[in-house]
Parts: C-alpha cells; structure tokens; sequence
C-alpha cells in the first residue's frame, strides 16, 4: 500500500498502514514499529488529542556481533537523498532490543520479559507482523 508520510494510505479516506504491508522498501522490524508511532501520532491528533502528528523518518538500527563486546549500528535513511550513520561501542537507544521505536518498543519489551528471568544484553522481543497472513 503506498501511505503518505503520516501513514494514511493513499487515495482511502480514514485508512492507515504501517510495517510490511507499506511499499516502503526497507522491510525490517523497527521501520515497521516506527512507522506505527506515526500512525497512531495521526490518528491521535486527528481525533484531537493534543499531539503534534509527526513525519516518517526511518531510522534503521542494530547490534553488531563481534566476538568481542558487540557494537551498535545507526543508519538514517534519507529517502533516495543520501544517509548518515554511526557506530558506537553502546546502544543509543532504550530498550536495547529488536524492535525500535518511540512508543511500541517499551510495552512489546515489558510483555516479552514479564515471565522469563532478567534478559541478557541480547536478548530481544519477537516482532509480530499484522500484515502477512497465518
């Protein structure tokens, strides 16, 4: 589904997407989540909560393994218009997990480790994917 950068689909009155179901063509957990936020940032000011509903900028995030101490990995992507990135020896996000985002992060993290005992620096919450099938 194409989706403006408020997550509206295009040319649908009162229709959202996020995740793999947009033609976005970076298919990856945390673009999804993130995409999620400015959907429900939308929707919420549409519906006239006192939000500003803000754009989609993807932000592409991850842990680099090493065999040693991992490293983090930050990419921006820019939209065909170039991108930056970093890495750093700690993770410049929180949660530290599989799923980024500013809002769905934190609960999907809390739920995932509510009944195991306390994670390791790697561990991760699964990513569920509303848009395929089964």
């Amino acid at each position: 589904m194409r989706v403006n950068p408020h997550g509206r689909v295009l040319d649908v009155e009162n229709v959202y997407a996020a995740g793999d179901c947009t033609e976005f063509p970076v298919k990856h957990g945390g673009v999804g989540a993130q995409q999620a936020d400015v959907v429900a940032q939308s929707i919420a000011a549409r519906a006239g909560a006192p939000v500003a509903a803000e754009l989609f900028h993807p932000v592409i995030r991850g842990m680099l393994l090493t065999g040693d101490k991992p490293l983090y990995l930050t990419a921006r992507i820019a939209g065909g218009h170039g991108f930056s990135s970093e890495i750093t020896d700690s993770p410049t996000w929180d949660p530290p997990n599989k799923i980024v985002a500013k809002y769905l992060a934190r609960p999907i993290w809390t739920r995932a480790t509510a009944s195991r005992s306390p994670p390791d620096e790697h561990a991760s919450a699964e990513r569920a994917d509303p848009c395929r099938e089964g």
